[in-house]
């Protein structure tokens, strides 16, 4: 019984572990995100003749772990570049800021190519959980802004998500309007995660314009069409911090006895939960404060 026993053991299939599927072209590796709207990991690679020690921890430690390997392959490209040449780095790949003492290096990009350099990981080991950690807020980042079909269902929206509203309104065959909105989408790395705090509509008129609008008062602020992310983005945050002042609550609630704390923190044996705003149950307005609404007390909404 034990021979056979042994010789059932040794016949047993053995389930071989999931590789990530590199690419080892960059530009097929590019082209490939662009088409399925995908984030890029790229990984740069050392000479194989040098034997970096580090390379092969990071090759037989993270990206060999199997949740690693499951997420890249359901949601990203991967592409490797081996630098046999100093020429490599300096030519092809010199705005990743490439060096001897930068590889290996896991650079992240966005489907548009574009690098979101906060992520970039250079010249030593990483956890698996912290590549996860890394990987996953790139798939966020990679997200394309949500356009909403029109502007009452913006404004809708923008009320049950206690949000404001950006309405973008483009000139038909117009070159301007063609670059900022191509921009927008090149560069959105660049406006993240504010784009997350927005509802976005676009329409069409007469020449380009942007416009903050508060769905609850109705009040609305224009804004200059920038010609650089940067300063767009600029134009976003202060416009959100003015909405959060006034609709955006700082408090906590314990979902047990429904006490509102200034703190984070426990009660009831509970983690409290973070408050996004208080909502009038009558006429849908939202505040920062505690307070009464149409003759009732107002009521916590979760953060989501």
């Amino acid at each position: 019984m034990r021979f056979v026993m042994t010789i059932l053991f040794f016949m047993a299939p053995v389930i071989a572990e999931e590789t990530i599927p590199w690419e080892k072209e960059f530009e097929i590796a590019a082209k490939t995100a662009k088409e399925q709207d995908k984030p890029i990991l790229l990984f740069f690679k050392p000479p194989a003749f040098l034997d970096n020690k580090t390379t092969k921890e990071l090759e037989t430690g993270a990206l060999s772990d199997q949740k690693v390997v499951t997420l890249v392959k359901d949601k990203i490209i991967a592409t490797v570049v081996a630098l046999n040449t100093p020429q490599d780095a300096v030519q092809k790949f010199n705005k990743y800021n490439i060096s001897a003492d930068s590889v290996p290096q896991l650079s992240f990009l966005i489907s548009s190519g574009q690098e979101v350099r906060e992520l970039r990981h250079s010249g030593k080991n990483i956890a698996a959980d912290e590549l996860i950690k890394k990987l996953n807020e790139l798939i966020n980042i990679n997200t394309k802004i949500i356009w909403e079909s029109n502007l009452e269902d913006a404004m809708k929206h923008a009320k049950e998500q206690v949000k404001p509203v950006v309405v973008i309104t483009t000139k038909k065959d117009d070159k301007e309007s063609a670059t900022f909105l191509t921009d927008l989408d090149t560069y959105r790395h660049q406006i993240y995660p504010l784009k997350n705090d927005f509802i976005w509509y676009k329409q069409e008129n007469s020449k380009l314009t942007i416009e903050f609008t508060n769905p609850y008062t109705g009040t609305k602020k224009g804004a200059k069409p920038a010609n650089k992310m940067d300063q767009f983005k600029a134009d976003l945050q202060f416009y959100f911090n003015s909405f959060k002042k006034d609709h955006l609550s700082s408090k906590f609630v314990c979902t047990k006895c429904n006490k509102t704390k200034d703190k984070e923190g426990k009660c009831c044996n509970q983690k409290l939960i973070k408050i996004r705003a208080f909502i009038c149950e009558k006429c849908g307005n939202a505040s920062a404060k505690e307070k009464e609404c149409c003759k009732e007390k107002m009521k916590p909404k979760i953060e989501n």
